[in-house]
């Protein structure tokens, strides 16, 4: 009874590996390795000296499932870095997104506003969420790498 049990509790952690490791293999090729990430799964991509987008990474979205609504910031809101920034809807959950950086905003995405849908199906790329103009440039070394960001999904699955 032990050896099933046993046998089970690793196939069950093998079925998990397997999952974070055939979403890693199907989206690394698109993944934009300049883009920087944080343990609740939001990212930052530097756009212009002082400025980067902020978005949600695909592993959130596949886990959120349909998105179907979304709040942003106010162009001018200034906040600081962990401060819930923007919240998601979806057909599962609501989900609060928090910001990966301080700084104040300075563009949002309304197409996203529009068409929820382009966060499922472009996370890192046309889904970002809004622009900030980073207050504290040296938070940035507290974001992930995409590789380190990759390491840290496949911790959690186990």
């Amino acid at each position: 009874m032990l050896g099933r049990s046993l046998s089970r509790g690793i196939t069950s952690q093998a079925s998990q590996l397997i999952r974070a490791s055939n979403y890693f293999r199907g989206s690394t090729l698109k993944r934009n390795l300049s883009l920087l990430y944080t343990e609740k799964h939001e990212w930052f991509l530097a756009i212009d000296d002082g400025k980067g987008k902020v978005g949600i990474s695909n592993y959130a979205q596949d886990k959120l499932g349909d998105i179907v609504f979304v709040e942003l910031p106010q162009v001018g809101e200034t906040l600081n870095i962990s401060d819930k920034c923007a919240e998601v809807e979806s057909v599962k959950a609501a989900s609060e997104i928090y910001m990966p950086v301080s700084g104040t905003v300075v563009e949002v995405n309304k197409e996203v506003t529009e068409t929820c849908a382009l966060i499922n199906k472009s996370p890192e790329d046309k889904g970002w969420l809004f622009v900030v103009e980073l207050s504290k440039p040296a938070e940035l070394k507290s974001l992930m790498s995409a590789e380190a960001y990759e390491d840290f999904i496949k911790s959690e699955e186990v």
